[in-house]
């Protein structure tokens, strides 16, 4: 490896690590790794979470996601927590170093690529569908996505084996979020008369499907799956646009639409400016990719909305806005580096400004239509101008400097690292909440020790909380039923219905509560409340400053 290659690999290595201890961060079971990890202790011991819905309904059929961290795990010996990380910083690497290469082949030098990556690096949210360009939690969708930007970075250079390799692992961990990456290849192909390129992918696919299906033969647990070519059970729709709002583009906030018809216009004219010094194949995938991004709502309108097509609850077709946003922040951040090159710093501001706005405040309209009321709002606008001020202004001084001084564009890409802390710090943006609270890991602790394995626990006033499916996973006690759980409404409709039986049972976890005999009934051993409720008639076997436990039965009538 060359000195230069090496000085990339540290610099790249080096912001994914800032990205994970620092912005946007990481996280644990706060989201759906809570999901994965109780899956994959029931899979790895049947007779644990025995009792609990989700688990003995697990939709890890069609991802290699459960195998490989089950594989880790066992091999390493390393927790469920060590192996997700570890993935996770890996892909996140793979991710940023796809971008590096994306940002080449649009006419970026090195130093301007990496300092693209960086941009990407500081993520951003794609509302709506609600999920991330940087994922704070290790699952499926969020390493598939890392992989795909690897494959198109190699496929932006030709190296077609390279990049359907990449797609194809992808393709393992969440086939749906690579469906856009082989129709680009496809378009590439039809366009620019690349057959090769076109068998390559068609090889790579092939190959990873018939492992994806090899492996759904064999697939511990569950084995019931719903039909994919099919319409959604009518009963059954108002629970999904409810649990999976997420999925039905006309539940989105009208905010988000607006956005991404201004990113695609940003990354439209982004690739217009670039059109002369970028790749061929990066001209035909990004636009692609765009344009897909940009119809995938209207499709997901008609083939959810209107036909209650089965299979796009699963499929999720509007997540791919996510191209969107990925091709605004690499295109636009790769037109802004060429005009500071050419020292036009003004244009440069202007490329930059809705890159740092969107990890500096989600919504970047919010920036200018809320800034006059809102103070928080205010500091996010005057550090967006100001981040991208600087990096402009620090990006073109090669072209006011000697030509011994070309490297002076290196101090551009302390402006993400500073970044990095900035918007977390003076923008005030906080990613997600603190969930792990000392009472939730006093309570599982509690939980572990002194109630049976087997016993089933209720959060009975939780609501929408997430706090019952920490509890689940670090306890690995069963829950009768919980909100986050829910989520797997979309893959099974089985579940779905006994999930809707319970959550209107138990009142959707929300006081008043129930009379104890009524919990009883259901099989419950354990009721979870805030420190504020209680049972008539019981008295708690377990209280802390946010949780009080009630059993329902004595030991010995389990």
């Amino acid at each position: 490896m060359t000195r230069p290659h090496l000085a990339t690999a540290a610099a790249l290595g080096a912001f994914t690590l800032l990205t994970f201890f620092q912005f946007p961060g990481h996280t644990w079971l706060q989201q759906d790794s809570q999901i994965y990890v109780a899956m994959l202790e029931h899979l790895d011991n049947p007779a644990t979470l025995s009792r609990d819905l989700m688990c003995v309904h697990p939709h890890v059929k069609w991802t290699a996601f459960d195998e490989i961290a089950r594989a880790l795990h066992a091999i390493s010996g390393l927790s469920y927590h060590a192996v997700f990380d570890l993935q996770l910083l890996v892909f996140r690497l793979l991710g940023l170093m796809g971008i590096f290469l994306l940002a080449g082949s649009a006419g970026v030098n090195r130093i301007g690529a990496i300092f693209v990556s960086c941009l990407f690096g500081l993520g951003m949210s794609v509302g709506g569908p609600e999920i991330l360009t940087i994922e704070y939690e290790a699952v499926p969708r969020g390493f598939a996505l890392m992989l795909l930007l690897a494959a198109l970075g190699y496929g932006a250079y030709r190296r077609w084996k390279v990049s359907a390799a990449f797609a194809a692992v992808a393709l393992l961990y969440h086939p749906p979020t690579s469906a856009p990456y082989w129709l680009a290849v496809l378009v590439y192909a039809l366009v620019l008369q690349r057959p090769k390129a076109l068998r390559t992918a068609l090889a790579a696919l092939s190959s990873a499907s018939f492992v994806l299906i090899a492996l759904a033969a064999f697939q511990a647990g569950e084995h019931e799956s719903q039909p994919l070519f099919s319409v959604i059970p009518p009963d059954l729709i108002p629970l999904l646009r409810a649990r999976g709002s997420y999925n039905w583009v006309d539940l989105w906030k009208p905010d988000w639409l607006w956005q991404y018809l201004l990113l695609g216009g940003f990354a439209t004219g982004a690739w217009l400016r670039l059109r002369r010094e970028i790749t061929k194949e990066l001209l035909v995938l990004s636009a692609t990719l765009v344009l897909y991004g940009t119809l995938s709502v209207p499709l997901s309108w008609l083939f959810l909305n209107q036909m209650n097509w089965s299979m796009m609850p699963q499929f999720q077709p509007a997540r791919a806005v996510v191209f969107i946003c990925i091709f605004a922040v690499t295109l636009g951040g790769a037109a802004a580096w060429s005009a500071a090159r050419r020292g036009r710093w003004l244009e440069s501001t202007a490329w930059l400004l809705p890159v740092f706005a969107l990890p500096a405040n989600r919504l970047i309209l919010d920036l200018f239509t809320q800034a006059v009321a809102n103070p928080v709002t205010q500091r996010r606008l005057a550090l967006a101008v100001g981040l991208a001020c600087a990096a402009a202004l620090a990006a073109a001084l090669p072209h006011w400097l000697p030509p011994r001084w070309q490297h002076a564009a290196s101090a551009a890409l302390l402006v993400p690292v500073a970044a990095a802390f900035l918007i977390p710090g003076f923008g005030q943006l906080r990613n997600y909440p603190q969930l792990h609270t000392p009472e939730l890991a006093a309570l599982t602790a509690w939980a572990t020790v002194k109630s049976p394995p087997d016993a089933l626990f209720h959060f009975a006033d939780a609501g929408h909380s997430t706090a019952p499916g920490i509890f689940r996973a670090e306890a690995v006690r069963a829950l009768y039923v919980d909100w986050k759980g829910g989520g797997q409404v979309n893959q099974n409709w089985t579940f779905a219905r006994e999930w809707q039986n319970r959550w209107n049972r138990t009142r959707e976890a929300r006081a008043p509560l129930l009379p104890a005999g009524e919990y009883a009934a259901a099989g419950i051993d354990y009721i979870v409340v805030g420190a504020k409720n209680g049972l008539p008639g019981l008295k708690p076997v377990y209280s802390n400053a946010e949780w009080r436990v009630f059993e329902l039965k004595p030991a010995g009538a389990r």
